[in-house]
């Protein structure tokens, strides 16, 4: 440890305020875990809207494709294929257990993002306030001198 970190620690002692390295580290490890979630749920709403559509859309092109085999399957004629509507493919997809599965699993990490949201505004409010009594520590020292 270096003379500068050891005064540094020194005084957060002295000063009893929390270790920043400390803080640090918890930010780090708490930016970490909710990046992931960040992605889906950190921009309103709108990629977890965009990823719910996109998982949905597949849905309903595989919904489409087991339509046309089962009316393969069936010993249907060529040229006799009715394409489904998009409407129906849609609904079948919104439907699907694949789809609500995929959606009841994705939503449920969302009370975890809030949660890491909050830890992390903690933790910063506790670096700046670290600051702040440092600070008034100094101011302190200096006037009783």
């Amino acid at each position: 440890m270096t003379a500068t970190a050891h005064e540094s620690k020194s005084l957060e002692v002295r000063a009893d305020v929390a270790c920043l390295e400390e803080l640090q580290s918890t930010r780090r490890q708490i930016i970490t875990d909710i990046a992931p979630l960040e992605l889906l749920y950190g921009s309103g709403g709108d990629r977890w809207t965009a990823t719910r559509r996109r998982h949905r859309d597949g849905i309903a092109r595989l919904t489409r494709d087991e339509m046309f085999e089962k009316w393969r399957n069936a010993g249907a004629k060529p040229g006799e294929w009715k394409e489904p509507s998009e409407a129906l493919l849609e609904r079948h997809a919104n439907s699907d257990k694949r789809h609500t599965d995929f959606v009841d699993e994705t939503e449920s990490a969302f009370p975890r993002w809030l949660s890491l949201k909050n830890e992390l505004g903690e933790i910063e409010e506790k670096i700046r306030s670290r600051e702040i009594e440092l600070t008034i520590f100094n101011s302190e020292i200096r006037l009783s001198r």
